[in-house]
């Protein structure tokens, strides 16, 4: 069901994609002929833009364009959430471990006061993250997440050392 729900999401994704940069072919194609089709191959990095363009040239907003944005940003939340949700239990379990083992050995008195200590907070937490396979779109949340723990326990853990 995991597979299948991710493959969903990117599917809703992948086609939101192509049905905007339809839209926006046949557009330009309307507007000007022929060249409208070599027009769209050279300005797909314009799809962004072209809603506004079209508001603008049409006098009508483009509902439709927006409502497969929306399709397609549905679909890299499925898919992200999957990804989360494919990892095995017994993985974050161990991440977890070794996530609490590590920041409790590297935290020091001045460490949320420094900037360079917490940046190398940052990058050993991001590391362990990659290292069990954490999906690149959490892990800034997760970073997050971990130092604002951190900051919590952190008199705590020095007392017991």
């Amino acid at each position: 069901m995991k597979r299948f729900t991710s493959g969903i999401g990117g599917l809703l994704f992948l086609g939101s994609g192509a049905l905007t940069w339809l839209f926006m072919m046949f557009t330009l194609i309307h507007w000007w002929g022929g060249l409208g089709f070599i027009a769209s191959f050279i300005l797909t990095p314009g799809i962004f833009i072209f809603p506004i363009v079209f508001w603008i040239v049409e006098h009508q907003f483009p509902v439709l364009y927006f409502l497969i944005w929306a399709v397609g940003i549905v679909g890299l939340v499925i898919s992200a959430a999957a990804a989360v949700r494919e990892m095995q239990h017994e993985t974050l379990v161990r991440l977890a471990q070794e996530l609490t083992k590590k920041v409790r050995d590297n935290i020091k008195v001045d460490w949320s006061v420094r900037e360079s200590t917490q940046a190398a907070l940052r990058v050993m937490v991001r590391d362990l993250l990659d290292k069990y396979g954490y999906p690149p779109d959490f892990s800034n949340q997760a970073i997050e997440t971990v130092i604002k723990q951190a900051e919590s326990l952190t008199e705590e853990w020095l007392s017991h050392q």
